[in-house]
């Protein structure tokens, strides 16, 4: 195919070795009678433990050796914890003062009301902290000098907050190497292969229908992971789960062992192909975009069409650009990101080919698998709405989908706010349009990324959603990923104007 179905991004975070999980243990040495006196713990029961972190407020001791990698990982797990929980910025959820909590009612996203709240939840700080301790606890019992398994175990300490903006991925180096797809209905999920490695003599199983991992039905596979993706929507956990970055957390293989699917090095899935029928396929696992796939040709006219699966990926080093569809009455804004490069020519160039084309009756403006960016797109998105409204539309078909994370929930909410002419198309997206969010951080030893919220805002007084939600529900089919045609796209262009 010329073209990825899906987008290979950059890593989020630092490749870390992957490792597989050791159940903490604690044996007691044993001792003679006459050496230990009777008070001594006996050596049937583990030793009683205590807590040695308490959070940022109370000094604290390191129980590693200065310059050993125990006491380097020690140290990043302490500075993670000291940030969640400092009192004056740490999270809302975990610190015990008043919060400004924003409600946007301006039409420009410039502008809020704000009050202070107070959001300190002691239950979860005392869980938190709990899991800290029980890692510091565990450092003895590591056979690596970075273990994967603490990265995993820090991600599942944030990802009890319930909120996408505090999280820590925790994907490692290794993966299955394929290439998966969700297919989502009313009734659910089938999680597909469309990509396999290339010479490996298994292009019969693309299309099949995973249905297990070592035996491990595929849902109870999500559920495991989803211990350690920070979201507040199921949308969102699931876009981790099956496509994020092209390195679904499904596929990640220090995941699969963390969690109990997988030991060693390859897996064994079970598949349903497209006749009913099934098999087993044994899968090595190798280092992440190594591994050279093929997928199976849709057809370059289709995927290269107006309504083609290929349309949204254009440009993809651009953050925002336009294009005239072929029927001359479409224009089509894609948003890739929220950081807008240049977006006052985008939309110059946007009225400049509406006016070529004698007017137009409808805009699309395409938000999927945008992870964000800045709250108001740069200050842009007052310009954008104005651009919309200039044109004299019939319709706006805003396009949303489960990877539009945080600014890209509030924008295509805002859009729909303002302009009586604007429809949301697609799937949930990955928010609901009131959630907590702040900024980056860095591990200082290990270089691996994470994010921790300190703000909440309401982008949607009202609106109760558990993510934002389209007017138009439309999934895409696999019948259509097989002609090379995206279906939201067929929809607007192709029957949505009567639908």
């Amino acid at each position: 195919m010329k073209k990825t179905l899906i987008l290979l991004l950059a890593l989020l975070t630092a490749a870390c070795s992957c490792g597989c999980r050791d159940m903490w243990k604690q044996d007691a040495n044993g001792k003679t009678d006459t050496e230990a006196p009777a008070t001594d713990i006996p050596a049937t029961e583990e030793p009683e433990w205590e807590p040695v972190y308490f959070g940022p407020e109370k000094a604290y001791s390191y129980t590693t050796e200065k310059g050993t990698s125990a006491r380097l990982l020690e140290e990043d797990i302490i500075q993670f914890a000291n940030d969640l929980l400092n009192p004056y910025n740490g999270h809302p959820l975990l610190t015990d003062r008043d919060t400004s909590v924003g409600a946007y009612y301006s039409n420009t996203l410039q502008g809020c009301t704000t009050s202070l709240v107070n959001m300190y939840d002691p239950a979860l700080r005392e869980e938190f902290i709990r899991r800290i301790n029980e890692l510091i606890r565990d450092l003895p019992t590591f056979d690596s000098d970075y273990p994967h398994e603490a990265v995993i175990r820090l991600a599942e300490a944030a990802a009890i907050l319930h909120d996408t903006h505090t999280s820590l991925f925790a994907y490692s180096r290794y993966e299955l190497p394929l290439r998966v797809y969700p297919f989502f209905s009313d009734d659910g999920c089938e999680l597909r292969v469309i990509g396999v490695p290339a010479d490996s003599g298994l292009d019969d199983i693309i299309y099949s229908r995973i249905d297990a991992i070592n035996g491990v039905p595929i849902a109870e596979c999500a559920e495991r992971i989803s211990a350690c993706t920070s979201y507040e929507a199921d949308s969102w956990r699931d876009f981790q789960l099956y496509e994020f970055n092209s390195y679904p957390f499904i596929l990640d293989a220090a995941l699969l062992r963390y969690y109990g699917i997988m030991e060693g090095d390859s897996a064994e899935l079970t598949l349903t192909d497209l006749s009913g029928g099934t098999r087993k396929v044994g899968i090595a696992s190798a280092v992440r975009g190594t591994t050279r796939l093929t997928f199976r040709d849709a057809g370059a006219d289709a995927l290269e069409s107006d309504i083609g699966l290929g349309l949204m990926w254009d440009n993809y080093d651009r953050n925002e650009w336009c294009k005239l569809l072929s029927d001359g009455e479409t224009i089509y804004l894609r948003i890739f990101s929220c950081y807008p490069q240049s977006m006052s020519n985008t939309l110059k160039e946007l009225k400049a080919l509406a006016d070529e084309a004698g007017g137009v009756k409808q805009a699309i403006v395409d938000f999927r698998s945008n992870f964000g960016g800045s709250l108001s797109m740069n200050g842009s998105s007052y310009d954008v709405i104005q651009c919309l409204k200039g044109l004299d539309l019939e319709r706006v078909c805003v396009l949303i989908d489960h990877g539009s994370c945080s600014s890209a929930t509030i924008n295509p909410a805002h859009i729909v706010r303002v302009m009586d002419n604007a429809i949301l198309v697609g799937m949930k997206s990955a928010q609901p349009t009131r959630f907590f969010y702040g900024g980056p951080g860095t591990l200082k030893n290990s270089g691996i990324s994470y994010s921790m919220s300190h703000k909440f805002s309401d982008f949607w007084p009202g609106n109760e959603d558990d993510a934002l939600t389209p007017d138009v529900t439309v999934y895409q089919t696999l019948e259509d990923l097989m002609r090379g045609v995206d279906s939201v796209l067929d929809w607007v262009v192709n029957g949505g104007a009567e639908n």
